[in-house]
């Protein structure tokens, strides 16, 4: 019986659909460094998704798939990425069977237009302080490499 070898990664074509996916996805999956430098892994909201995904301050990045990313300043992840900005995210729409790795940096924003065009009235609940500063930090993720799943079908590009 003749072994089946897996398909071979596509190379430099960006599938139409990966950039899709990246700005369809509700939740995006985050992977920081902790301080021995082993990942960690957490869910967050896609800001970048919808409507909000034409929003001047996402015309801006340069690349479908950069975005920015809103959380806590006080949170775990936040000091994990002041140390070390590598990061890798990961948009899914499991029931299809795709997938987006993105491998990049993230960067903390200080600029108040930015913070405020992200700023949504709601999240004052889990910000306390609202944008202009309190417990709101953002920052801006600078894709490298992307790798897209589909099938048994593999896309690998550069995401710049």
């Amino acid at each position: 019986m003749e072994k089946k070898q897996p398909a071979a990664p596509m190379t430099a074509v960006i599938p139409d659909d990966a950039r899709r996916l990246a700005t369809s996805s509700r939740f995006v999956t985050v992977s920081t460094l902790d301080e021995k430098g082993m990942p960690e892994t957490r869910i967050m909201f896609s800001l970048r998704r919808g409507r909000d995904a034409k929003k001047p301050v996402f015309a801006g990045l340069g690349s479908d798939f950069a975005t920015l990313l809103g959380t806590s300043a006080s949170s775990r992840k936040t000091t994990q990425i002041r140390r070390d900005g590598r990061a890798c995210l990961y948009y899914s729409a499991n029931s299809q069977f795709k997938g987006l790795s993105v491998k990049g940096r993230l960067e903390e924003v200080d600029d108040p237009a930015i913070r405020a065009a992200l700023w949504k009235p709601a999240w004052e609940m889990y910000y306390p302080g609202g944008c202009e500063g309190g417990d709101f930090s953002v920052f801006r993720f600078w894709p490298e490499t992307g790798r897209y799943y589909h099938g048994l079908q593999v896309a690998e590009f550069d995401a710049r």
